[in-house]
């Protein structure tokens, strides 16, 4: 009995770790795109609009910082602060929308 306790124990361990690996990428995989997206609208408005271009570029550089953050955090895979990159990813994506609109 204490045996398949500690089965089902560790097996549900595994499936949180497993989950959390798939938050981690699942939300590096949609910063990049972001970061395309800014770098395709800041060559754009780079010659017509040079105060949007610096504005995005600065955003740009906010958003490479937040890349690298999360590169560093996917190796603690601590679920508070990757709430914490998740809602400044919302954030960035919202300030894209609005620089645009």
């Amino acid at each position: 009995m204490r045996a398949i306790l500690l089965t089902l124990v560790i097996i549900a361990a595994i499936i949180c770790s497993i989950d959390a690996q798939y938050e981690r990428d699942g939300l590096l995989g949609r910063v990049r795109p972001l970061i395309r997206e800014y770098e395709s609208h800041r060559g754009r408005y780079q010659k017509t609009n040079r105060q949007l271009a610096a504005r995005l570029d600065q955003e740009l550089r906010v958003i490479r910082e937040l890349e690298r953050e999360l590169s560093r955090a996917s190796r603690t895979l601590d679920q508070q602060r990757y709430r914490a990159y998740e809602q400044r990813y919302f954030r960035h994506q919202s300030r894209l929308k609005e620089l645009l609109g």
